[in-house]
């Protein structure tokens, strides 16, 4: 995940964006956040248009890893492997 953006869950307080941009960048997270409210209060428009296009467009960082760790991504339902049908 080296050149990929994403957002986090572990660290958000609303969608995520700015933890993952902050992992990404290796930046503090409320060093981040207080910078992005300044840049609320000088541009709000911009600020929360550009927050909501990367909030849509990001995936989580949680599922871009669960994609690579499951073997059986991206195939169709008639592909994977089927589960054994014992309960114990």
């Amino acid at each position: 995940m080296q050149g990929e953006f994403y957002k986090s869950r572990k660290k958000r307080v609303l969608a995520g964006v700015l933890a993952g941009l902050a992992s990404k960048f290796h930046y503090n997270v409320s060093l981040l956040r207080v910078l992005f409210v300044v840049f609320c209060f000088t541009n709000p428009f911009i600020s929360l248009l550009l927050y909501t296009i990367l909030a849509s467009i990001l995936p989580f960082k949680e599922d871009k890893e669960q994609e690579k760790m499951d073997p059986s991504h991206g195939l169709k339902e008639a592909e994977r492997p089927k589960e054994s049908s014992w309960f114990w």
